[in-house]
């Protein structure tokens, strides 16, 4: 379980709860902890994570994020299993297998015919996925000394996808600093791209700006047309937005 750290704080309480209430409490001083499997979660249960720093910022104040979890059945984890086995195996995983595997998992959505078992809309059955599994593969493997711009972008995005804005642009800027090969540029353009879809939405628009006019720079370099044309309207709409703000 992983939140943005809060500036400042030493301590964070962490609790899991169910429908019926606290079902686990601890405190930790890292933005990050495992759970011990005691108790044990059920299949299809929604719980809720709640983290709360010692100045007392809490998780649920952030309305943009969802702090629900729940654990597939063994008939989604049986079909995602059948996946796994059809991708290379060896002893030591290689970059382009944890990439893979980790968009694998970044892109699985519940079946439709799974939805009405987990209690979920088709809305809410959307929100679903399994990022934590895809973050957990490419650091492992970063862990082992084995990274490249590719593996950086990709955790990235997985973290950007949850919300952990720091997290994602600690990555992004590591794969700015990896792409050194000219096969490696189309790495480097999306990090810049996607930070800058970072400050737009967080309202850092000098950032943002920032950040797309690299993208746009880099995207130009790969003749890249229509992103660089996209980028140039997203540059002009914050321009503007933050000269209405003046």
């Amino acid at each position: 379980m992983r939140w943005n750290p809060v500036a400042g704080a030493k301590r964070y309480t962490v609790k899991i709860s169910s429908p019926t209430g606290v079902i686990w409490q601890t405190e930790t001083s890292q933005s990050q902890i495992q759970y011990p499997g005691q108790p044990t979660l059920e299949p299809g249960v929604p719980y809720s994570l709640v983290v709360q720093s010692d100045d007392l910022t809490v998780s649920t104040s952030d309305t943009g994020l969802s702090t629900e979890f729940r654990l597939l059945r063994d008939a989604e984890r049986k079909i995602i299993q059948s996946k796994i086995q059809n991708l290379p195996s060896s002893e030591v995983l290689a970059p382009a297998v944890a990439l893979s595997l980790s968009d694998l998992y970044h892109s699985y959505t519940l079946p439709p015919a799974a939805e009405s078992a987990y209690r979920l809309s088709e809305t809410e059955a959307a929100t679903y996925g399994l990022t934590a599994e895809g973050i957990e593969i490419l650091t492992s493997l970063i862990k082992l000394g084995t990274s490249s711009p590719s593996v950086h972008r990709s955790l990235g995005n997985l973290y950007w996808h949850t919300g952990l804005v720091q997290l994602a642009i600690a990555q992004y800027n590591k794969a700015i600093e990896l792409a050194k090969k000219p096969e490696e540029l189309e790495d480097s353009a999306e990090s810049q791209f996607r930070m800058g879809e970072i400050y737009a939405a967080t309202a850092d628009r000098l950032r943002a700006i920032e950040s797309y006019e690299r993208a746009k720079e880099e995207y130009a370099l790969l003749a890249d047309i229509e992103k660089v044309k996209f980028l140039e309207r997203q540059i002009q709409s914050l321009k503007s937005d933050q000269k209405s703000k003046n």
